[in-house]
């Protein structure tokens, strides 16, 4: 049996962190016991746009009483709490109606019930086909604000997939040193540019190494002066110029994260624009797993099942398998589960090119002397619209991937 005590107690606990407040309109305060006045309060801070804090909500309890409710919360279980409250609340209702006396002939008296226990469904589930297409017509406007904002900053990459969309779980894919970070410190730039908020989680650089590659993405410096500090007057005013770029940013770097559930915790606490993990390969999941390909199908559910949840786009940066051949990589070189593939959204593959096969596409051949290389970007799946390729250059020294005629 569902304990309403301790429903109660995890979502005031919940909102007492000024976290995943959207819940809140699902509930009345009549539809909470002990909480009536608090949650009453919360309520109404939440019409007046101001931050719920336990001094302002306390209601009938002591402020140390409702810290306690925040400190043992769990926002990453908000999504169990709130259907276990709502079957509580239908729980009532039903025992209500079930008891209420009914008039009529039998034919009345049945048509009642019915009518009757439709009050009962929770009002999130009762959404009929106009509701959900005045949520698509959300969505179609959600993809024209997206054409400013949310952009990958590769043109044909951009006309292509119309952008970074909501709920996606998109997947950047590459062998070694194909530039797969660069890559997402080049879109985590382009979204921040737009006002956005990007949680950036790495797994494999320190917060100094991204920001410094952050940096010279920014400005004209030499990669190599950078590395050592032997800066000119010129690069040090493009140092400065870009750090008060970067101060302005809406960004958070996250190296700290280890588990699917911690990621889960941190969006929810902060409730970002775009997340992106570098890497995949290297967060793992709570519990015994037979082995790593099953662990990965299970983050990978739970990486879609956060960006519907949380209704954002994450993007996930993989591997492709070392063993693989030098030719164009497909989705069956991903890396350790085919789950990426079927859980994604969206699979974007980055390729360099050799010389041979410069010349055998009629493309521009970029020697690795001159800081360059030949690049294809593949867009190996796209859910929602078209695949194809872009012919770029990645310009290693900056960490910026052009896009480039043949």
């Amino acid at each position: 049996m569902v304990d309403y005590t301790e429903i109660e107690k995890q979502l005031i606990g919940i909102w007492l962190q000024n976290t995943m407040l959207q819940y809140v309109e699902l509930f009345k305060p009549d539809d909470f016991f002990l909480f009536k006045g608090t949650f009453s309060k919360i309520q109404a801070t939440i019409k007046e746009n101001k931050e719920v804090t336990i001094p302002t909500v306390s209601g009938e309890y002591k402020t140390s009483e409702l810290a306690k409710l925040s400190i043992a919360a769990f926002p990453n279980q908000i999504e169990t709490f709130v259907a276990s409250m709502q079957e509580i609340i239908a729980g009532r209702k039903f025992d209500k109606k079930i008891k209420q006396e009914y008039s009529g002939t039998p034919y009345e008296k049945a048509s009642q019930v019915i009518e009757s226990m439709r009050e009962v469904v929770p009002s999130e589930q009762k959404k009929n086909i106009n509701g959900q297409l005045l949520d698509l017509m959300d969505v179609i406007d959600d993809r024209k604000k997206a054409d400013k904002s949310m952009l990958y900053g590769i043109p044909k990459l951009d006309k292509k997939t119309n952008g970074i969309h909501k709920e996606n779980l998109i997947i950047v894919s590459g062998r070694p040193g194909t530039g797969k970070s660069a890559f997402a410190l080049q879109i985590a730039n382009h979204v921040l540019a737009n006002k956005k908020k990007v949680l950036f989680v790495s797994l494999e650089m320190g917060e100094t190494e991204l920001l410094e590659r952050l940096v010279m993405h920014l400005s004209d410096i030499d990669g190599g002066n950078m590395k050592t500090g032997d800066l000119t007057k010129y690069e040090w005013r493009e140092t400065s110029v870009a750090i008060d770029i970067i101060s302005k940013y809406d960004l958070i770097i996250n190296t700290r994260i280890r588990t699917i559930s911690q990621l889960r915790i941190e969006i929810a606490k902060i409730m970002p624009d775009l997340v992106i993990l570098d890497q995949l390969g290297l967060i793992r999941d709570e519990g015994k797993h037979p082995s790593r390909r099953e662990e990965i199908v299970n983050i990978t559910r739970k990486l879609k099942m956060m960006a519907m949840d949380f209704k954002l786009p994450i993007i996930a940066l993989a591997q492709i398998n070392r063993d693989a051949n030098e030719n164009l990589p497909t989705l069956a070189n991903l890396k350790e589960s085919g789950s990426i593939e079927e859980d994604s959204n969206v699979v974007i593959m980055l390729h360099t090119l050799s010389r041979e096969q410069c010349k055998k596409s009629n493309f521009t051949y970029f020697d690795e002397e001159s800081g360059k290389k030949s690049a294809l970007i593949i867009l190996g799946k796209h859910r929602n619209g078209e695949v194809g390729k872009v012919n770029a250059v990645y310009i290693g020294k900056k960490y910026k991937f052009m896009e480039v005629e043949k």
